[in-house]
C-alpha cells in the first residue's frame, strides 16, 4: 500500500508482453484458485480478462478472509466456480463447448453473491459480479471497473498516512523522537 493508499498487486513469475490479438498462449498460467473458467477449459487465446477474474477472486478473498474458490484439481475448481456462479451453456457462452478441454458439468443455478457477501454494498457486489463474470466477453476491463460507482462513492479511500498500522508495527516508545515531555516523564519514572 503506497503512502496515498493505493494497493498494488503483482506477480511477474509468468509475465510476458501482451498485445497481439492472434497470439496463442499457454493455458497453464495463474494459481488454480485464481484461474478463470476459459483457462481451466484449455483456452489458448485470451485477453486481460484472465487478470480481471483473478482480481475478482482476490477481492472476494479479502472480503471473506479465506480463499474464495479453493479447488483441489482443475475439475474441482470448475465445479466450485459453477456451484457459486452457475454452469455456463453454449447459449450463455457461445463457443464454450469448442474449448480444447471442455467437459459437460452438472447444471448449477449459482448462488446470488448477496448470499455469500452479506455485508457488501450493492456497488461492491456489482463490481464483484463484473469481475467474476463467467463469460469472458462479459467480464469488465480495468478501465470499466475503475469507473464503477464503488470507486467514487463515499466514504472515500483513507489517505495512506491516516491508515491504522497493524499492532506489530505500531511505533513504540523507543521509536518516538524524544521531546521535552518524554524526557521529563523518563526522568520521573527512572527516579
Amino acid at each position: 500500500v503506497s503512502s496515498n493508499g493505493v494497493l498494488k498487486l503483482g506477480d511477474f513469475g509468468l509475465a510476458k508482453f501482451f498485445g497481439s490479438p492472434n497470439r496463442i498462449y499457454t493455458h497453464q498460467v495463474v494459481t488454480r484458485w485464481y484461474r478463470c473458467p476459459e483457462l481451466l477449459f484449455g483456452a489458448r487465446m485470451y485477453g486481460t480478462g484472465v487478470d480481471m477474474w483473478a482480481l475478482g477472486c482476490i477481492l472476494a478473498e479479502l472480503l471473506l478472509r479465506v480463499p474464495f474458490l479453493s479447488g483441489e484439481s482443475d475439475l474441482d475448481q470448475l465445479t466450485r466456480i459453477f456451484q457459486v456462479l452457475g454452469t455456463p451453456t453454449e447459449e450463455s457462452w457461445t463457443g464454450v463447448t469448442s474449448l480444447p478441454d471442455f467437459i459437460q458439468f452438472k447444471q448449477f443455478p449459482g448462488t446470488p453473491l448477496r448470499h455469500i457477501f452479506t455485508a457488501a454494498s450493492d456497488d461492491l457486489l456489482e463490481l464483484l459480479g463484473s469481475l467474476l463474470a463467467i463469460v469472458p466477453l462479459h467480464r469488465c476491463s480495468c478501465q470499466q471497473a475503475l469507473k464503477m460507482p464503488y470507486f467514487s462513492n463515499k466514504p472515500y479511500a483513507t489517505p495512506g498516512p491516516q491508515l491504522p498500522l497493524p499492532s506489530s508495527i505500531r511505533p513504540t516508545r523507543q521509536d518516538e523522537k524524544p521531546n521535552l515531555k518524554r524526557k521529563i516523564m523518563d526522568a520521573i519514572e527512572g527516579g
